[in-house]
C-alpha cells in the first residue's frame, strides 16, 4: 500500500504493544518491481486504496515480480475484496492481487460477518486472544482458493472463503508464509476483535523471537537477547524429492516438493512422481 485512508488506518490497528523489539515501516512504490520488492519484509497489497477507490491493476510484469517475491521467501499479506467497490474493473484488479497465489475473485458482492471455521489456526486464536466472528462490509469471496487453508467464511457458509492461510512450502519449496482476506475494511476500519484478527496476522507473519527459535538450534542469550544459531536443516525425505523447508513457529520440517521427472535414483533408477522407478 502507497497512499489511501487506508494505510492509514492499517497502521493505526495495529497494537505494537504486543510485538516487542519490532519496528513497522510502512513504504510503497508506483510500480511493484524486483527491486523494490527486495527491500521489503513483507507485501500487504490491497484491491482498495481507500471507500470506493481501487489501486490500478499490476501489470503482468507487476504479477510476475509477486509471483517471483513469493516464491523465493518473500511474506505477504494480500487483501481483494467485492465485485463492484471501484465499478466495472474492480474484479479484474482483485484478480492481479490474487493470481501471484493462484487464487480466483468470487464475482459478487455480500454482506455478513466473517465466522472462523478452522479453531485451530493461528489467524484465529494468537497471543492476542481468539475470535470467532468479525465485522466486515460490503466484503467479497474467492471463486478458487488453490492451495490456500481456508480459516473464514461469511455467515459460516463454507462456499462463501472470506480469510486463508498459506504455510511455509505451500507456493513453492522456498516460499514462507502468507496471508489473503477478502475485505479491505475488516482490516482497515473495525475495531474489537478485528484488531485481535489484526495482530494475529502480524503475529503469524512475523514469528517472535520464541518462535523464531523453533527453527534454530544452538540458541544463545547475547545482551539480554536471544540470538538465533543456525537454521534447523531440513534433508530430503529420499531421492526423489527436494530439500524442505523448517517452519518457523514449530520447528517441523515442511514437506518438500517432487524431484524433477527423471532425476537420477537409486541403482540405475530415475523419479517419476517423486518415487524411484527402475528404467
Amino acid at each position: 500500500m502507497a497512499t489511501g485512508s487506508f494505510l492509514v488506518n492499517f497502521r493505526n490497528q495495529l497494537v505494537t504493544a504486543n510485538f516487542p523489539r519490532v519496528t513497522f515501516v510502512l513504504t510503497g512504490a508506483p510500480l511493484l518491481t524486483p527491486a523494490y520488492l527486495a527491500t521489503l519484509d513483507i507485501l500487504v497489497i490491497t484491491s482498495a486504496s481507500s471507500t470506493n477507490i481501487a489501486i490500478t491493476p499490476l501489470s503482468q510484469a507487476e504479477q510476475a515480480a509477486v509471483t517471483a517475491f513469493i516464491q523465493s521467501g518473500g511474506r505477504f499479506l494480500i487483501s481483494s475484496d467485492n465485485s463492484t467497490f471501484a465499478g466495472a474493473n474492480t474484479e479484474l484488479v482483485n484478480n492481479s492481487i490474487l493470481g501471484p497465489v493462484g487464487m480466483t475473485a468470487g464475482g459478487m458482492t455480500l454482506s455478513g460477518p466473517m465466522q472462523s471455521t478452522v479453531a485451530g489456526s493461528p489467524l484465529v486464536s494468537g497471543r492476542s486472544g481468539s475470535w470467532s466472528t468479525v465485522d466486515t462490509d460490503v466484503p467479497g469471496t474467492w471463486m478458487s482458493t488453490g492451495k490456500a487453508t481456508v480459516v473464514a467464511s461469511l455467515n459460516g457458509n463454507p462456499s462463501l472463503p472470506a480469510l486463508a492461510q498459506f504455510n511455509v512450502g505451500d507456493l513453492g519449496p522456498a516460499s514462507a508464509r502468507g496471508v489473503v482476506i477478502a475485505d479491505a475494511n475488516a482490516l482497515m476500519e473495525y475495531g474489537g476483535f478485528n484488531i485481535v484478527l489484526i495482530d494475529n496476522i502480524v503475529d503469524y507473519l512475523i514469528p517472535t523471537v520464541q518462535q523464531v527459535t523453533a527453527a534454530t538450534q544452538a540458541n544463545t542469550c547475547q545482551s539480554g537477547v536471544c540470538v538465533a544459531g543456525p537454521a534447523t536443516y531440513c534433508p530430503p525425505v529420499d531421492a526423489c524429492h527436494l530439500a524442505r523447508v523448517c517452519d518457523p513457529i514449530n520447528g517441523m520440517c515442511a514437506p518438500g516438493n517432487e524431484a524433477l521427472e527423471g532425476t537420477p535414483c537409486g541403482s540405475r533408477g530415475s523419479c517419476r512422481g517423486g518415487v524411484c522407478q527402475s528404467r
